[in-house]
């Protein structure tokens, strides 16, 4: 998918990782698994989660318990978003174990541009600290990576939620998420995706997006929660992107989002590997130039 971006200066990342379709012996046997509060999930005998109707109603701490049920570590769950937390267990299903090979992060301003490439995101910002104190061009961009502290985060996920009912297709969730811990620079549009490749089928009432916005909160003081105008390109049947205006949220002074879609792979595939990304790209200034992300 490529799509082109004008007039604006783009920092992109892509992170592309590794999955194997593993033998799963489906099964409809279950056990009943306390969470506290007089709640109760099931869980199937391959480590399936059933999906659960009253996520919403679940505090943080039984929401972690199913997670931990799912085989997301601690580390991973301390990440997490409530909205993701939420829909995770909402969609229940079984954590994939995957494996990044692939990470791509791009900044230019017209006349300057950097492409970092890396086995994964955490090995790229490694670089850019190092990078910058050696190339002027990446003081000119101030990425909020080469800094100690980052501003933003990004991960993706994938869950097994089971076979399809006529038992010919493996049902997959996957999930992209991502977080600024303080407002980025410029408020223009913003863009998060997911690719899949052409090996899998996208379900077509699979596509679901949720950005929020911590903004002050005029009446009680401090700051309120707001859901936040979510668009959606679902034209590339390998993947969809999603996009977001920061001037929607100029007094944010926090965003997060997530993205999810419900892919389809023939049971005749397991054991076969296949990759996916997750992609994030914002506009850092406006500026007379053209720039492309290409998933």
């Amino acid at each position: 998918m490529v799509k082109k971006f004008t007039p604006f200066a783009v920092i992109s990342s892509l992170v592309l990782s590794l999955f194997v379709v593993p033998t799963f012996a489906s099964s409809e046997k279950t056990l009943d698994i306390d969470i506290g509060d007089n709640y109760e999930v099931k869980k199937f005998e391959d480590g399936r989660i059933s999906p659960v109707s009253f996520a919403e109603e679940l505090n943080e701490r039984q929401l972690d318990k199913i997670l931990r049920e799912m085989g997301f570590s601690k580390g991973e769950i301390a990440d997490m978003g409530i909205t993701l937390k939420q829909r995770l267990v909402s969609d229940g299903g079984k954590r994939v174990k995957t494996t990044p090979v692939n990470a791509t992060y791009r900044v230019g301003d017209g006349e300057n541009e950097v492409t970092f490439e890396g086995d994964s995101i955490e090995e790229i910002k490694e670089q850019l600290k190092s990078e910058k104190k050696s190339n002027k061009n990446i003081d000119l961009f101030s990425t909020g990576w080469d800094q100690e502290d980052d501003v933003w985060h990004g991960k993706t996920y994938v869950t097994w939620a089971g076979l399809t009912g006529t038992g010919k297709e493996f049902k997959y969730n996957f999930y992209v998420e991502f977080e600024w811990d303080v407002p980025p620079m410029q408020n223009l549009t913003d863009r998060f995706a997911l690719y899949w490749g052409d090996e899998g089928t996208k379900y077509a009432s699979g596509d679901w997006a949720n950005v929020q916005a911590l903004v002050p909160d005029d009446h009680y003081g401090g700051g309120k929660w707001l859901t936040v105008p979510v668009e959606s390109d679902e034209t590339n049947l390998e993947g969809t992107d999603w996009s977001f205006e920061q001037g929607d949220i100029n007094t944010a002074y926090e965003i997060r989002g997530t993205g999810h879609e419900e892919i389809r792979i023939p049971v005749s595939k397991t054991g076969e590997t296949f990759t996916y990304a997750g992609a994030y790209s914002h506009p850092w200034w406006t500026n007379d130039i053209q720039g492309e992300d290409v998933l």
